[in-house]
């Protein structure tokens, strides 16, 4: 048996708890992330808007960077209707959020952001969701667009 002094004794035990200290937090990583976000960039001029997969409750949802006026929205609805875009009235129009916004998330798992007003930048964890978004032109927006081009405004 060896005869320790009491430093040697207190170093070694010293010794011996700050390795089980150190292993303890080496064991105890955090958990990595396994959430995959998704990523699509689109450009949407005022002209254009988006269409995102129906949600399981058979809600479409319409994404538009131009101007409807207050009333449109039914004429806007019937315009998508006579083209076959969508084949029933019961949708939820959204307008895309401008530069000011920030990031938003209007809708359920999908996070739009701008930094210019006409590319956006759709972040979801479900790819499906970012694959469905189609891109069609309104010939209603249109009209609103030149019509408010010539419109100088302060919140232009």
């Amino acid at each position: 048996m060896l005869n320790l002094t009491r430093k040697e004794f207190i170093l070694m035990c010293g010794t011996g708890i700050i390795g089980l200290i150190g292993g303890t937090i080496i064991s105890q990583s955090k958990p990595v992330e396994t959430n995959t976000k998704y990523i699509t960039n689109i450009m949407v001029n005022p002209n254009e808007f988006l269409i995102l997969n129906k949600d399981s409750k058979g809600v479409i949802y319409i994404l538009i960077n131009g101007i409807l006026m207050q009333g449109q929205e039914e004429e806007f609805a019937n315009e998508l209707i006579s083209r076959g875009i969508i084949n029933h009235d019961g949708c939820d129009i959204y307008t895309l959020p401008k530069k000011e916004d920030g990031l938003i998330t209007p809708i359920e798992d999908i996070s739009i952001e701008t930094q210019d007003n006409l590319n956006y930048t759709f972040t979801s964890n479900s790819k499906d969701k970012l694959d469905k978004i189609e891109k069609y032109q309104s010939d209603l927006l249109a009209k609103n667009s030149d019509l408010f081009k010539s419109v100088n405004s302060k919140t232009k």
